[in-house]
């Protein structure tokens, strides 16, 4: 926001959670404390934005995006694999049901639902420790259409938004 507490000289925005405050406890997305990460005058945090751009032949064919924290990166690939390598239309590569593991804590979470069932027995068959949660990240999308004359634009349908592109 750009804007600092007058006081207590605290950033007034909602970034502040991806800090670690101790070496000892998680941040609000389950990342282990890390001296690079921890919370001081004037430092970053880590970020999981992934502003993602497809180029083909030079030309822009897909840009995907979204909020969420940790399970960003493994979002916003699903959707871009879906829609660049498996050829799904990008309204079924956005609404697609999607898996995240991030390392730490070892656990795989599946979105809820009929996918969440069907991956569940495989994913603990290998040995992964599954967590059915509900829907995560807000993918927003837009693609070129397949003539490549114009584009497309999809808003996630798990959440209230819409798409427009031109």
């Amino acid at each position: 926001s750009g804007i600092v507490a007058s006081k207590s000289g605290v950033w007034l925005n909602n970034e502040l959670d991806d800090f670690s405050f101790t070496l000892k406890d998680s941040n609000a997305f389950g990342l282990a404390g890390s001296q690079a990460n921890l919370f001081r005058p004037g430092a970053r945090p880590v970020s999981s934005m992934t502003p993602t751009i497809v180029v083909k032949k030079g030309k822009p064919i897909l840009v995907v995006g979204s909020p969420g924290g940790t399970r960003i990166p493994t979002a916003v690939f699903q959707v871009a694999w879906r829609k660049v390598v498996g050829k799904s239309s990008l309204l079924q590569a956005v609404d697609a049901p999607r898996l995240h593991h991030q390392a730490f804590p070892d656990e795989v979470w599946v979105e809820a639902g009929n996918a969440a069932r069907r991956w569940s027995a495989g994913l603990q068959k290998m040995g992964h420790k599954v967590i059915e949660k509900p829907a995560w990240c807000n993918v927003q999308a837009v693609a070129a259409t397949a003539k490549g004359r114009g584009y497309e634009a999809v808003s996630d349908g798990r959440y209230d938004g819409s798409a427009y592109a031109k």
